[in-house]
């Protein structure tokens, strides 16, 4: 289901916008299970989700992150996107950097 998951907690997606890393938000509708998702409005874009950060070996943190297209409520359904990978970064101060990226395979 697209609307699966947590939501962002409310500061997070405040950071988010302010720093211009994310545009807006919407609550996702899938009218069938293999079907785009589509988000009310007329924009396109993606949805995220990441796990909590996990930690690494010395001061390595990993994220598993995931995204999927999603399309507008009305018109022509965009073609089908998914992507996950793993990030594993390294931080120095306040400053984090992506050290090793790894894409995830299909599930069956």
């Amino acid at each position: 289901d697209a609307s699966a998951g947590d939501s962002v907690p409310a500061e997070l997606a405040r950071r988010l916008r302010e720093r211009g890393v994310v545009a807006g938000g919407c609550v996702p509708v899938r009218d069938a299970p293999r079907n785009t998702p589509r988000c009310q409005g007329t924009d396109v874009g993606y949805l995220l989700r990441a796990t909590e950060v996990l930690r690494g070996a010395g001061d390595t943190v990993q994220v598993y992150l995931a995204a999927e297209g999603y399309g507008p409520a009305s018109g022509q359904r965009p073609a089908a996107f998914r992507m996950e990978k793993i990030y594993q970064l390294v931080g120095s101060g306040d400053r984090w950097r992506v050290v090793r990226e790894a894409r995830m395979r299909e599930l069956p």
